[in-house]
């Protein structure tokens, strides 16, 4: 009869397939916010809304007001911090990989926490910023046709994974 003995490296080796999936799940909310502010960036730069200019006899696009243009441009550069905050994390997880295979894993705790902590923040952070993008587009926000409402009902599954 044979018995198992349980390696004390298995242990630290079996967070590798999570670190990565949660590496991966920081990626995929930071481009679904990316996604979603494209949609309603374009969006705020072709609806035309109040009253007509003297000069041109045309409305003012709505990315020309200024509530709507630094609603926008915050909500741009959380997500570009989403972005570069992933590809931060992703450095240090291969950079782990790398010491692993030597049979350094002493960044492991470290690591653990920094892609935890960025997976709960970026999640919450895209979420936060697709539903802001939908509410920016007004009533067309709301319509399925416009992309949104999916990329907002999937990023929020990202928060409770």
């Amino acid at each position: 009869m044979e018995t198992y003995t349980s390696s004390p490296l298995r242990q630290k080796l079996v967070f590798g397939g999570m670190l990565n999936s949660r590496s991966l799940m920081i990626r995929v909310a930071a481009f679904q916010l990316a996604q979603a502010l494209t949609i309603a960036t374009r969006y705020s730069v072709v609806r035309q809304q109040g009253t007509p200019s003297p000069t041109t006899n045309q409305e003012r696009a709505i990315i020309a007001y200024k509530h709507q243009h630094s609603r926008l441009l915050s909500l741009i550069a959380k997500s570009y911090i989403n972005v570069l905050a992933w590809k931060s994390a992703n450095s240090a997880y291969l950079d782990l990989k790398a010491r692993q295979e030597s049979g350094d894993h002493s960044t492991l705790p470290y690591i653990h926490m920094l892609v935890c902590g960025l997976k709960a923040w970026s999640a919450q952070t895209a979420f936060d910023g697709a539903e802001e993008a939908r509410k920016i587009c007004g009533g067309h926000g709301y319509l399925a046709m416009s992309g949104l409402p999916e990329i907002v009902t999937s990023v929020s599954a990202a928060c409770t994974f």
